[in-house]
């Protein structure tokens, strides 16, 4: 009879969720999803296995990127972006212009470049480590 679907939304939630948190592994996100209070939080109580969530990644591997791409960029223009850190909360602070810390329409590209090769460093290491993690322990 087979498992009902998980909605896509929850899959790239917990993918991208796992990424920020440097956590490549579908195995390792199966055991979060299980343990963690973010990770269960943003599965909505839903507990997807580690193939779902490999074959979900697999499949929409360039869609995956260009959302976490989005997602990065918008964080670090918003400032919530500190050397691979996001933090989310509801504080508001009084902005301030700071010459110093403003970038140059020339180096925010350059740091998109930089970023876009983070993120496909990332989505090459979870393929590396489930591979890895399929020959340890079984496809």
């Amino acid at each position: 009879m087979g498992q009902h679907p998980y909605h896509p939304r929850m899959l790239l939630r917990l993918l991208m969720w796992g990424m920020v948190n440097r956590v490549v592994s579908t195995r390792r996100i199966e055991v979060l999803v299980r343990r963690d209070v973010s990770f269960i939080y943003l599965a909505g109580g839903g507990k997807p296995d580690y193939r779902t969530l490999a074959r979900f990644r697999r499949r929409n591997a360039g869609v995956i990127k260009g959302i976490f791409k989005e997602t990065v960029l918008l964080c670090a223009r918003l400032g919530m972006v500190n050397l691979g850190h996001i933090a989310l909360d509801g504080t508001k602070l009084k902005a301030s212009g700071s010459k110093h810390k403003a970038m140059s329409y020339g180096r925010m590209k350059q740091e998109e470049e930089r970023l876009g090769k983070e993120i496909d460093e990332l989505m090459r290491q979870a393929e590396v480590v489930d591979a890895e993690e399929d020959r340890e322990f079984g496809a």
